[in-house]
């Protein structure tokens, strides 16, 4: 992986992944949050803007399936002369986040499609989204601790993205406390949790990926210098 044209591209995908999760949030109101809102109301006022940022949302699953697989290839190329299985590990965490995104999607971006279904469904819709993000914390917690693990290992990062990599799944791992929590900062719809669980890993990968994009090329380092 010596070729800089791969590294480049995976760079600007970082930024465009980003890009594709912070778009939407300007397009689209967040759905209240609060017990009792009116959410058939709410669909029905933003319909529109929540449909573009859901298919924003849509994009966005196999654009950050592509950045994850490209850095367990990554850290395979580096790891190949120990034989480790660290990249596996890395791509069945990332294969895991990315199907349980997947799912979870689902009951965020189908909600402005079955207002038909009356306040109940939609409130159902919701609550079983936002509680059900702590089990996408938590695969991304692993992910996260995996790569940390890889990078400070192997080094085909800098130090200190593999640092930051330990400090994101730190925080995504906090973000899944809100199943046990059911008011205040670590609730599961609490803003500081979201946004904890919810930009730990795209922050990750947009501040790799302007790395590949400043110094396109594999870095390599003895596996003994870790």
């Amino acid at each position: 992986m010596n070729d800089p044209l791969p590294y480049r591209a995976m760079g600007w995908l970082a930024i465009i992944n980003a890009l594709l999760i912070v778009v939407p949030l300007f397009i689209a109101p967040i759905p209240p949050l609060a017990p009792g809102a009116n959410l058939v109301a709410f669909n029905i006022a933003h319909h529109d803007m929540l449909v573009l940022g859901n298919y924003l949302g849509v994009i966005q699953l196999p654009v950050g399936l592509i950045l994850l697989v490209f850095i367990a290839a990554a850290a395979r190329a580096a790891e190949a002369g120990s034989r480790g299985w660290l990249w596996l590990l890395i791509f069945g965490a990332g294969m895991c986040v990315t199907a349980v995104a997947t799912v979870l999607g689902f009951f965020f971006f189908v909600g402005p499609f079955v207002v038909s279904l009356g306040q109940a469904a939609l409130a159902l819709l919701g609550q079983v989204g936002f509680y059900s993000l702590d089990i996408s914390f938590a695969n991304q917690a692993l992910l996260l601790g995996v790569i940390a693990l890889a990078v400070m290992r192997l080094r085909f990062l800098p130090a200190w993205l593999g640092y930051l990599a330990w400090l994101m799944a730190i925080l995504s791992a906090l973000a899944t406390l809100g199943v046990l929590v059911s008011s205040g900062p670590l609730a599961a719809t609490s803003p500081a949790v979201l946004f904890a669980g919810g930009f730990s890993l795209p922050v990750w990968l947009l501040l790799a990926g302007i790395y590949w994009l400043v110094h396109p090329a594999a870095r390599t380092a003895p596996v003994a210098a870790a």
